[in-house]
């Protein structure tokens, strides 16, 4: 586990799962927010709540791919008042294994349904924080980034000096550096970037070196 500390909020960053898949979590004033839960093992669970301090529970999911969303159904289950957050577009990839891609793991995750489904940029006031979550399809039709007061949490949309994969649609890739260039790159430079995978990165040096952006 990784703490990361943007202004006054702390942010932990833990990654799990054989793909290596970054989870993070926000303890907020009788909130905590879970940005893909990536915990596949009892083990990963255990140290994921451990850190957990509220029982009202919001989980965003920035797309459907079975990495990001295979801790949904647990924490569903232990935290009775939990929101689970998806972009409509990628709603339907919760229950689909094949969807989700988790068949070609050998594997057959299907987490609950959405309580709440974006479709137009939404803006939300968790505790004392302001969230700002915007459509960046792409990588998937319904990938979402989701903004803070100095920080955003990217998924698969954004990495530490590269970009997401996009090809599961006819001009996917084209969206995707679109997304990046129109809804991310757009914020100011020294917004800390917190991708799916990988390492943190600013806004300023993804705009100055990311060789997909310029």
């Amino acid at each position: 586990m990784e703490k990361i500390k943007v202004k006054t909020v702390e942010i932990l960053k833990f990654t799990f799962n054989p793909l290596s898949t970054n989870c993070y979590l926000i303890n907020a004033n009788g909130y905590s927010i879970i940005v893909d839960p990536s915990n596949m093992s009892d083990y990963e669970t255990e140290e994921l709540i451990h850190e957990i301090k509220n029982t009202n529970l919001y989980i965003f999911n920035t797309h459907g791919h079975f990495d990001h969303i295979v801790g949904n159904v647990i924490l569903k289950r232990l935290y009775k008042n939990t929101k689970l957050i998806i972009h409509k577009y990628d709603s339907d990839m919760l229950l689909d294994p094949i969807k989700n891609k988790s068949y070609l793991a050998g594997i057959e995750i299907i987490s609950p349904k959405a309580d709440i489904e974006i479709e137009l940029e939404t803006e939300l006031l968790l505790g004392r924080l302001n969230v700002k979550v915007v459509h960046t399809p792409g990588h998937t039709r319904g990938s979402i980034s989701i903004i803070f007061d100095k920080f955003v949490f990217t998924g698969d949309t954004l990495f530490a000096g590269t970009v997401g994969v996009a090809k599961d649609y006819p001009n996917a890739f084209n969206e995707l550096i679109n997304s990046i260039k129109e809804k991310i790159l757009i914020l100011q430079d020294d917004y800390v970037v917190l991708p799916g995978h990988g390492d943190i990165t600013k806004i300023s040096d993804e705009r100055s070196f990311n060789p997909f952006l310029n």
